[in-house]
């Protein structure tokens, strides 16, 4: 692979990964606030929902993890690329 290749596919992965990362804190963010309203409010059922969800959420959480793995081992990013990956 050419260093131009190489650089494509680093960005490619960073991109992936910081999209994941904005997605996961706009999910647990929105979650925070729904879950605290039903539980002040007793809402069972939406409590429910957000426990079932919270299996998208860490998948989600796994996939990202595994596109920073997956960086580290084929790209070995340095100085400013490495800081966004770990």
């Amino acid at each position: 692979m050419t260093a131009y290749a190489n650089r494509v596919a680093l960005d490619r992965l960073l991109g992936q990964i910081d999209r994941n990362v904005l997605t996961l804190a706009g999910h647990v963010a929105n979650g925070v606030d729904v879950v605290t309203q039903a539980l002040l409010e007793g809402d069972v059922v939406t409590c429910d929902d957000i426990i079932l969800h919270d299996d998208d959420i860490d998948l989600l959480a796994l996939t990202t993890e595994d596109l920073c793995l997956e960086a580290l081992v084929t790209q070995q990013p340095v100085a400013s690329d490495l800081r966004a990956v770990v």
